[in-house]
């Protein structure tokens, strides 16, 4: 059941980021789908515009559920030291992405 789940939230997001670009409303809608779906599955984050792989919030979310999706972080963030403490604190192997 919830690998079934994971796909639904996948399949959203890959709708969500062809629609990224048609206004301000689908955007929220696609931050507001991916914070759901990184909550459920950090590694979601991977499907993620460039823009949501910058957003802070959605990074920790994704982060605190597991801490290698910091892989699919911006590199803006991969120095930023709440998201790579949470990343740690989830899974010590996450250090390998973070910059310094």
């Amino acid at each position: 059941m919830m690998n079934i789940h994971k796909t639904i939230i996948i399949f959203i997001l890959l709708l969500s980021n062809i629609a990224c670009q048609r206004g301000d409303e689908v955007q929220i809608a696609e931050r507001v789908l991916l914070l759901a779906a990184v909550s459920e599955d950090g590694n979601a984050l991977r499907h993620a515009s460039e823009a949501l792989r910058k957003d802070r919030d959605v990074v920790l979310a994704a982060v605190r559920k597991n801490g290698e999706a910091l892989s699919f972080a911006s590199k803006d963030l991969l120095g930023d030291r709440a998201v790579v403490l949470a990343a740690v604190s989830q899974n010590g192997m996450a250090l390998k992405y973070a910059s310094y």
